[in-house]
């Protein structure tokens, strides 16, 4: 019996994320029991990374005034982050061939029937992938580490369309680790399911 290609057209990503690395950045890579209570960086590591929605979660969830600066608070921000910026490069590794970046995405922290419930009993993270905008809207844009990439204007994600995926965080001591599950994304001038047809011939 020949070997059965996967029956579903899924792809998988994950990443893990050091926490002390984002501890560094958001303080302006000075560590130590007394950290730089500067909000300034952690302000611009938040816009590098959240979309304008995500970024109002996290200031319900945390104030990054001084008075929150503090060493504790501080730790349990990176490790917040952390697993942001893990699950976000996951969603980017298991939508490909489509690059997106993380302003392509918004994580939430429950699954849409407690997305605005504080007190419900349990977590359920996923992640929305924006769609494509037309070319006219993206602008070509290098990140800090010489990547070059489409940068997509902001949507407002009650009016744009995307997709949604699975993404599981975990945290483990110094470690943030992410898993995405996603769809096979349709790549351009695909029709009806070439995109699952696809993903079974190259299996």
């Amino acid at each position: 019996m020949p070997i059965r290609p996967f029956p579903h057209p899924l792809r998988v990503g994950s990443d893990i994320c050091h926490v002390p690395r984002i501890v560094k950045i958001i303080t302006n890579g000075v560590d130590g029991p007394n950290p730089p209570r500067s909000p300034v960086p952690l302000n611009r590591f938040l816009a590098r990374i959240f979309t304008p929605e995500e970024r109002a979660m996290y200031a319900k969830r945390w104030n990054s005034s001084k008075d929150n600066m503090s060493r504790h608070a501080t730790l349990q921000i990176a490790r917040h982050l952390a697993g942001r910026w893990a699950a976000k490069e996951a969603v980017i590794k298991a939508v490909k061939p489509r690059r997106v970046t993380m302003q392509d995405i918004i994580v939430f922290d429950r699954s849409p029937a407690h997305r605005d419930d504080p007190n419900a009993p349990y977590k359920e993270p996923y992640a929305v992938v924006y769609d494509p905008s037309p070319p006219s809207e993206a602008s070509e844009e290098t990140s800090e580490h010489g990547l070059s990439a489409q940068r997509t204007p902001h949507r407002s994600f009650d009016l744009a369309d995307g997709q949604t995926v699975r993404v599981s965080i975990s945290h483990d001591g110094d470690y943030a680790y992410a898993v995405c599950i996603a769809p096979t994304m349709p790549e351009p001038g695909d029709v009806g399911g070439e995109a699952a047809a696809r993903e079974g011939e190259q299996l």
